[in-house]
């Protein structure tokens, strides 16, 4: 019986299939080149490089420390050195930690922005779906979508309109707060 309901389903999804008129869109595309995608990418860049100097300087003072450590010219009692062994590791650790959260601060600030471009990217890509004919409108990744035929791919349409609609703003949303 199972089956039987099984291929019915399937059958029917099959005859649908054909009178059903699909679209791809490729988002991540859409976000990396419309105007305000640009804007926004230069600007975070602009923002994490900050934190890459912060980042970098606190390496270099490990660094410094490590090196303080290791000098086997340095005359420093055992317990001195156990001491420093001891900070180094400290410092490591909030180093790893400042970096790793400045690692999900990046990867959260970017998909703050998409999501602001792909909101603001919705009614266009409805309008032309509208428009088109189309019934579906399928984000064009490998594990969403693995072929569809270039004509059927909306992506430059909606950034030409997109870029229309909305000419690139200087500001970013800003971070939201941590709770």
């Amino acid at each position: 019986m199972r089956v039987l309901i099984l291929t019915l389903g399937l059958l029917s999804a099959l005859a649908y299939a054909d009178t059903l008129k699909p679209a791809v869109i490729e988002l991540e595309k859409l976000v990396n080149e419309v105007e305000d995608g640009r804007a926004a990418k230069a600007k975070l860049q602009e923002e994490f490089k900050k934190k890459q100097k912060m980042l970098d300087d606190r390496q270099a003072e490990l660094k410094k420390l490590e090196d303080s450590i290791r000098n086997p010219s340095a005359a420093m009692k055992e317990e001195a050195r156990q001491a420093k062994a001891d900070e180094f590791q400290e410092k490591l650790a909030d180093v790893q930690q400042l970096f790793n959260t400045t690692q999900q601060d990046m990867v959260k600030r970017q998909q703050e922005v998409m999501l602001e471009i792909v909101k603001k990217a919705e009614p266009i890509i409805q309008d032309i779906a509208k428009k088109e004919g189309f019934d579906i409108v399928l984000n064009k990744t490998p594990a969403v979508v693995v072929y569809a035929k270039p004509e059927l791919n909306i992506t430059d349409i909606v950034l030409k309109r997109y870029n229309a609609s909305y000419p690139a703003t200087k500001a970013l949303p800003a971070p939201k707060k941590k709770k």
